[in-house]
């Protein structure tokens, strides 16, 4: 967790293969490797945003400077 402008913050960020059934209860499955998730919590006085970066492991590393430029921009306004 680190604090950006005032705010708490926690960063998940995670690669790997996404496996998960096609349909509720299916066997067949989705098996997509290679994948990225950058994930970040905000705890606000009006409770907890959520916000996320999902995709190609590439796709996500071309948008990890916007995604971390726009977490440094965050802010509160009551």
């Amino acid at each position: 967790a680190k604090t950006i402008n005032g705010l708490k913050v926690a960063l998940l960020d995670v690669s790997g293969t996404y496996v998960a059934e096609v349909r509720p209860g299916a066997t067949e499955k989705h098996n997509s490797p290679g994948l990225r998730m950058r994930t970040a919590v905000v705890d606000t006085p009006r409770g907890p945003y959520f916000l996320k970066l999902v995709g190609p492991s590439a796709t996500v590393e071309t948008w990890n400077a916007s995604f971390n430029d726009f977490l440094s921009s965050l802010t509160f306004a009551q």
